[in-house]
């Protein structure tokens, strides 16, 4: 299973007290649950404790790149080692 680094960028980063870590997973798709079942309960408490309210994962308020691109544009949903995957929490609504 590929080692992933993932970096949090702006709020995410502050909020989860975390800049990067490292996560195993086979697919993008995996990468994204082992990922909020590892931060998105400390994410949505420190949102809560703001004021804010986060319903959902953090997939739909974030944007995510893997390796600069896009995961929307991705053509394949498998990952390698050494792939890095940034998240950015939205900075407008739509």
């Amino acid at each position: 299973m590929p080692v992933v680094e993932v970096q949090f960028h702006g709020l995410w980063c502050l909020y989860l007290g975390a800049g990067k870590t490292k996560l195993e997973a086979d697919t993008v798709s995996q990468l994204l649950v082992t990922g909020e079942n590892r931060f998105g309960i400390t994410l949505r408490q420190k949102l809560l404790e703001r004021g804010a309210k986060l319903d959902g994962e953090i997939v739909k308020y974030s944007y995510m790149a893997l390796n600069t691109t896009g995961l929307k544009q991705l053509k394949s949903d498998d990952l390698k080692p050494g792939d890095v995957l940034n998240i950015f929490p939205s900075i407008a609504g739509g």
